[in-house]
């Protein structure tokens, strides 16, 4: 153990964000997705060795950052199905994911269970590259271009018509709205089960924040208590994350 410790590393360089206060915004919240600024956006990783970062250089987070595997969502949906939550999946589910980007956790549900899968991103970049080069050949899966707080799209899905719906890391940038409370409630009903993973915070809990010239949206939601959710303690781990349910018709004890 400690020679691992003394042997040189890649780390991410962690830079705290600079954060500041705003009022509610969704359009300007989704403007820094749907132009896709995002996709130039810069990390830094450095050589670390003896606590000392003594090479730095930045890297572009799109498209990798948005396509690290994503065993620990099926771990988590098996999790819930074992606990009577979710029916378990299979080749006849259909999975539906708002703000998709190019789909890592769409694709981990698919490689396992072989589900029917459909997504929704702002983000003309991540859909483009997603349809032409990740998911490109394989059949059922459908992924559109739209803005989740002001589609039609949703009104043309019957109730219940899919079995999971999820989000992650995702309903944290938009801002507290009443667009926003609109967007969950048509995620619930087009769901028998909606899964949400989001960040908390404790201290932040209620505000809203905004980072890289207000470009960023951070919205530190009371989830459970704001949009009726249930919390989910999993034995899967998540890093910072929180998990969160609601199912059609009934609420687990």
């Amino acid at each position: 153990m400690e020679l691992k410790r003394l042997m040189p590393r890649i780390v991410k360089v962690r830079v705290r964000p600079q954060f500041t206060s705003g009022p509610p915004d969704p359009a300007k919240a989704v403007r820094w997705w749907s132009e896709d600024h995002y996709v130039g956006f810069e990390s830094v990783r450095a050589l670390r060795w003896l606590g000392v970062n003594w090479v730095k250089w930045k890297y572009r987070k799109f498209p990798d950052a948005y396509f690290v595997p994503a065993t620990d969502v099926v771990e988590l949906v098996k999790e819930m199905s074992v606990a009577g939550i979710l029916s378990p999946l299979t080749k006849s589910s259909r999975v539906f994911e708002g703000g998709c980007n190019l789909g890592r956790n769409l694709w981990a549900l698919r490689e396992a269970f072989d589900c029917e899968v459909t997504g929704m991103d702002v983000s003309a970049k991540a859909i483009e590259m997603a349809r032409d080069k990740i998911w490109k050949g394989r059949d059922r899966v459908t992924l559109h271009l739209d803005n989740l707080l002001t589609t039609k799209w949703f009104e043309e899905i019957p109730d219940g018509h899919f079995d999971l719906a999820l989000t992650r890391w995702h309903l944290i940038h938009i801002p507290r709205s009443p667009e926003k409370s609109k967007y969950l409630a048509h995620m619930k009903r087009i769901a028998k089960t909606l899964l949400i993973l989001e960040p908390v915070s404790a201290e932040r809990t209620g505000t809203i924040q905004y980072q890289m010239g207000e470009q960023i949206c951070h919205s530190w939601d009371d989830w459970a208590r704001e949009y009726d959710l249930t919390e989910f303690s999993p034995r899967t781990q998540f890093e910072n994350t929180a998990v969160f349910y609601s199912r059609r018709g009934r609420e687990a004890s």
